[in-house]
């Protein structure tokens, strides 16, 4: 005969067991994905900056631990939603773009995009980003002090420690966001200690809240593999009068009633759209320039590349187009071996010949040199001309310095010398409609033109009389006007 014996089945565990579970492994998911979203490591490639660590990522993971809570916790629909939305935004701020740098070139350079511009959008990107982020560990933090607060008495310290850690986040979040730095330090030291220090703390206030996080994980699945039954009230008010209001209401919605939430995504929605609708705005004009300067990038490329030195001995002038007739500028190849200046008048211009009297005087290179000259009349008390040389440096250097944290690419492929002549009365005066000119010299409609070094070498003469005819004075008296040539010196 045999007996059977059936054995007992252990109980089943209540269902708010399992909620210690849900907590625990939920807080113990999000681990991680903030250390992600902590960390920012940039990888240039070229002129692009990628994070290769990217914070949508973490975003996304963090919206997927939280999805367990939605039904025990009142905030984790707008924990989550926060979570998706701040993914959204770093994916946008995911690879940087920086500004167009001004380079050094033989032809007009220019900012064919002002840094400002590009970098306007992605700082409020990044703003809304930081807002967001400090919201929601507010909340998370929120919910880890409720969580402690099912045993009031043991762990009130720890309690504490939660409400300071959040409040130095978010304090520290807005200080990056809204003080003045730069006002508050008098010199790039400085600038760079304050910077230091709050890096220190921003690591030791992360480091703090990725403990606690841990730490709370371990407390809620201790609590389950120890049948602790008593479960935080989850469902009760929050800790602060910011989370309450977020809560979801409990009456029935009415027509065009937003919670504190909504309004929150909404300016979000808005500060992202409005800082897209200003950057494409202001990229508008910034476009056509672009356009009308690759135009005439491709022009000098077409013009200058008919610049063949023929004879080493001779030398050869072509004329760069330029945006205005106050501004001139041409290349020349002069042979080895000689001095030469560039020699200039701005008042007596003879209308042919050579003046002895001359008051620009610009020492020129041998070989391929750029000439710019330019004509600022709002400048000085008549006017400025600037007069500036360009040529190639036979022993170039490339590198990057770093000061005060500040990243710099040098290029000295290319050297500039530059004089500022200041004009006297009645210089070069404006037309008041009333008069004429008359221009002679080397211009752009020319094609590359050879001469003979030791003769002058004339690039501008432009006579500027007060009446549209022609005076039949004698032009030994000169007109006014400017002239600019080359001219050959004995050492």
């Amino acid at each position: 005969m045999s007996i059977a014996i059936a054995a007992e089945e252990p109980p089943e565990p209540p269902a708010s067991l399992y909620q210690w579970l849900t907590l625990g492994q939920a807080f113990r998911q999000m681990f991680w994905p903030f250390l992600l979203v902590m960390i920012d490591v940039e990888l240039t490639l070229g002129d692009i900056g990628v994070d290769i660590l990217p914070d949508f990522i973490g975003w996304l993971l963090i919206a997927r631990a939280i999805r367990p809570m939605v039904d025990l916790v009142p905030l984790a629909p707008a924990m989550r939603s926060l979570a998706f939305l701040l993914a959204a935004l770093s994916l946008a701020t995911w690879i940087d773009f920086p500004g167009q740098s001004n380079s050094n070139t033989t032809v007009n350079a220019s900012y064919l995009v002002d840094p400002a511009i590009w970098s306007w959008g992605t700082k409020t990107l990044e703003s809304i980003c930081l807002l967001l982020h400090a919201l929601l560990v507010w909340m998370l933090v929120g919910l880890m002090m409720k969580i402690v607060a099912v045993d009031w008495y043991h762990l009130a310290p720890w309690r504490g420690k939660l409400n300071r850690t959040r409040t130095a986040y978010v304090v520290l979040t807005l200080a990056i966001l809204w003080i003045p730095w730069s006002l508050l330090v008098a010199s790039r030291e400085t600038l760079f200690l304050v910077g230091v220090i709050a890096l220190i703390v921003g690591l030791a206030v992360s480091v703090i809240l990725l403990v606690q996080l841990r730490a709370i994980a371990n407390f809620c699945e201790n609590n389950f593999h120890a049948n602790y039954s008593q479960i935080p009230d989850l469902q009760g008010k929050e800790s602060s009068a910011l989370e309450n209001a977020m809560r979801p209401s409990q009456e029935e919605k009415r027509p065009f009633r937003f919670s504190l939430f909504t309004i929150i995504l909404l300016m979000a929605v808005i500060g992202m759209a409005s800082s897209q609708i200003h950057l494409i705005w202001s990229t508008q004009a910034a476009t056509a320039k672009a356009t009308e300067a690759e135009a005439l990038m491709e022009f000098y490329k077409n013009e200058l590349s008919h610049f063949d030195v023929a004879n080493e001995k001779k030398a050869y002038v072509i004329a760069i187009p330029t945006p205005d007739g106050d501004h001139w500028e041409w290349k020349v190849h002069l042979p080895q071996g000689g001095i030469y200046v560039l020699k200039g008048v701005t008042s007596q211009v003879p209308e042919s010949g050579y003046p002895t009297n001359t008051s620009i005087a610009h020492v020129l290179k041998s070989g391929t040199t750029t000439i710019r000259a330019v004509l600022d009349r709002e400048k000085g008390t008549s006017g400025q001309l600037r007069v500036t040389t360009i040529w190639y440096n036979p022993f170039p250097s490339r590198g990057v310095t770093i000061v005060g944290g500040v990243q710099t690419t040098y290029d000295n492929s290319m050297v500039r010398d530059g004089t500022t002549y200041n004009l006297k009365d009645h210089e070069f005066p404006y037309l008041d409609g009333s008069g004429s000119t008359r221009t002679d010299g080397v211009d752009s409609s020319d094609q590359t033109r050879e001469f003979e070094p030791n003769a002058p070498i004339l690039l501008l003469r432009k006579n500027v009389y007060p009446q549209r005819t022609r005076p039949t004075a004698s032009p030994i008296a000169g007109t006014d006007g400017i002239m600019l040539w080359i001219e050959e010196v004995s050492p």
